[in-house]
């Protein structure tokens, strides 16, 4: 995963039982390469991805994963995430949200800044810190509609991490609407 990169030095000698031959010798050069961060958000079955449902009158603050995992073989920390309802179909009824408390946890203890756009539909997380402690934040976001009469159109929320080299995979939770 991070191999030493110091020069290999390879050499050769053949011997015929009179002689050996003249000594051959190459040089190998170890180039590391980055290996993306992983995001899973429901690592208890096959796939990055995770379904759920919100039902009208019944659900509220549905979180958007039921088990976050972040991995990255080749970095401690991450240094960003990107959360996004790519299909908000009921206006400002609904949103991607965390709490004022959770927000406040993710800077003061985490070292995660969060922040949401007007229309609550991005939530960009900032800040080098440990994967587990992106997952801690990740897991607590929610999905909600307050909307009487709700779009059953199935919602559909992206996940990405950064390792500040390469973005993860896109994970997506689909969230299928009930009324």
């Amino acid at each position: 995963n991070n191999p030493n990169t110091t020069a290999r030095t390879i050499t050769v000698v053949i011997n015929d039982d009179d002689d050996p031959s003249n000594t051959a010798t190459t040089t190998v050069s170890i180039v590391r390469t980055n290996d993306k961060p992983i995001i899973d958000l429901d690592n208890s079955s096959g796939g990055n991805n995770y379904s759920t449902t919100f039902t009208e009158d019944v659900s509220s603050n549905l979180l958007i994963s039921n088990n976050a995992t972040v991995t990255d073989t080749d970095d401690a920390n991450i240094q960003s995430a990107t959360i996004t309802l790519t299909n908000e179909l009921n206006g400002a009824f609904e949103s991607i949200s965390l709490t004022a408390a959770q927000i406040s946890t993710a800077l003061s203890t985490y070292g995660i800044t969060a922040t949401t756009n007007a229309a609550k539909t991005l939530i960009t997380l900032t800040g080098s810190a440990t994967k587990a402690r992106y997952q801690t934040v990740i897991r607590q976001i929610v999905y909600n509609n307050t909307h009487n009469n709700p779009n059953t159109t199935a919602r559909t929320i992206t996940v990405v991490v950064n390792d500040d080299d390469d973005p993860s995979n896109t994970a997506t939770t689909t969230v299928s609407i009930v009324r």
